[in-house]
């Protein structure tokens, strides 16, 4: 899934530069065992892909710690973020600030974000129910 989310980001931001490519995956929550091995495939699928990618996440669950983030990002420029986000409904402006600054914006766990270019998923819901 990692492979995906920054494949998915250096592809679709590629011709907006010349310059090293920026993506930051930001986690539900920064501690926890599970995100902290996503951080690892993060930065090794940056090297592979020779993009600076790493991770950020918020101390707690709390979504408008993910938008503080989001805006910290937006102001430094990156060209993509890739997140599972803690709340839709909240991150939903951010995310928009972001598409509208030209920051390509990649969801997990979040399909039919308005604002997202793409959402990706570790389980096709349809087929895993049948």
């Amino acid at each position: 899934m990692v492979s995906s989310l920054l494949l998915g980001a250096a592809l679709i931001s590629a011709p907006l530069q010349a310059a090293e490519k920026v993506v930051v995956n930001i986690s539900k929550v920064d501690g926890m065992p599970w995100f902290n091995r996503m951080g690892e495939g993060v930065v090794e699928a940056g090297k592979a892909f020779g993009v600076n990618a790493s991770q950020v996440g918020p101390s707690s669950t709390d979504a408008p710690q993910q938008v503080k983030i989001i805006e910290d990002l937006i102001a430094r420029k990156v060209n993509a973020i890739t997140i599972v986000p803690n709340d839709a409904n909240v991150l939903e402006p951010v995310f928009k600030k972001a598409r509208d600054a030209g920051i390509v914006v990649l969801t997990n766990e979040s399909p039919g974000q308005p604002s997202a270019n793409w959402d990706i998923e570790i389980i096709d819901n349809e087929k895993i129910c049948r």
